[in-house]
């Protein structure tokens, strides 16, 4: 008797508390978005944008500072910036023999005003050919006022 009597409370307290309802977790703060006026951003790298460039032309703005600024001059710091340089790699297919061509991108998230290091700069500088290209993409720039303030990304191509 003592044994039902256990299982049915047993029961009775797993049916009770599969019915509680347990708060949902609240999701992680975001960092905010500018809403209303803020300035126009536009964002380069020694002074140039998106556009079509000379290898030798990119190999040194290669080692220019990614800068962000407003329609008067004024400098931003930048929260972030996805870097990815898209680059030609060329392998044999080994069933026709033919050798083909195929685009690999590598990537590299910046922060807080970081820069591309000498790694990525040397790199680039070596294997820079015509066709490639260096995109700067998701740019957020920080307001100092609270809130970040997205900027359009830009292109360079090789010649």
């Amino acid at each position: 008797m003592k044994i039902v009597l256990f299982s049915i409370l047993c029961f009775l307290y797993t049916t009770v508390e599969a019915q509680v309802t347990k708060p949902k977790p609240r999701p992680a703060p975001t960092t905010p978005i500018a809403k209303g006026k803020v300035p126009k951003l536009t964002a380069d790298i020694g002074g140039m944008a998106t556009g079509v460039y000379s290898a030798g032309a990119i190999k040194i703005l290669i080692d220019s500072n990614l800068v962000v600024k407003d329609e008067n001059g004024k400098r931003y710091p930048i929260s972030r910036c996805t870097f990815l340089y898209k680059r030609k790699m060329s392998y044999k297919d080994e069933e026709s023999g033919e050798t083909k061509v195929t685009w690999e991108y590598l990537g590299r998230e910046l922060r807080d005003n970081e820069q591309l290091d000498s790694f990525w700069r040397t790199t680039i500088k070596e294997d820079l050919k015509k066709g490639e290209a260096l995109i700067f993409e998701k740019i957020m720039a920080d307001s100092k006022k609270g809130y970040m303030i997205p900027v359009k990304g830009f292109i360079l191509t090789v010649q």
